[in-house]
């Protein structure tokens, strides 16, 4: 059985090598240059997709922003309301317990005034309109008695 293969010679040996070696070379020298192209593709796609972020995260924060004032907004009117309105009630409520104090103590001082004058009715004391009618005739009672005074030193 003979071998129908082909031993091959150093110089052939020494070439396929050369060429593996030149191969390599080139392959590292492709991947360096595409290495770097894909290096600076990324990086500038990378600076792109974060300036698209910022503006987006900018455009939230806008966003979030209004939506906050607004909500401010809509809470302030909303307490003015209700203090408005507290205010109200209050005042109405104030009128009316006013309005009642003032009813009652009107009743109450008619309830004292009656009870007084009858304490004095039932004492004795003499109420105004008495009081006037003596004064009155006291005053009558005088002048007749000056004028009897006189008529009698002339007689």
């Amino acid at each position: 059985m003979t071998s129908s293969k082909r031993i091959p010679q150093p110089e052939e040996i020494k070439a396929s090598a050369q060429r593996i070696w030149l191969a390599g070379l080139g392959a590292l020298t492709m991947a360096e240059e595409e290495g770097s192209k894909l290096f600076r593709n990324l990086v500038d796609r990378g600076a792109a997709f974060e300036a698209r972020g910022k503006e987006h995260a900018e455009d939230i924060r806008e966003r979030v922003e209004e939506q906050v004032d607004e909500t401010v907004d809509e809470a302030r009117s909303k307490a003015k309301e209700f203090r408005d309105t507290v205010r109200e009630r209050v005042t109405e409520t104030a009128g009316r317990v006013k309005s009642e104090v003032g009813g009652m103590l009107g009743g109450v001082e008619r309830q004292v005034d009656r009870a007084v004058s009858s304490a004095f009715e039932r004492a004795g004391v003499p109420t105004r309109e008495e009081i006037s009618v003596l004064s009155t005739r006291i005053q009558e009672l005088t002048r007749l008695v000056e004028q009897l005074k006189k008529d009698t030193a002339k007689s």
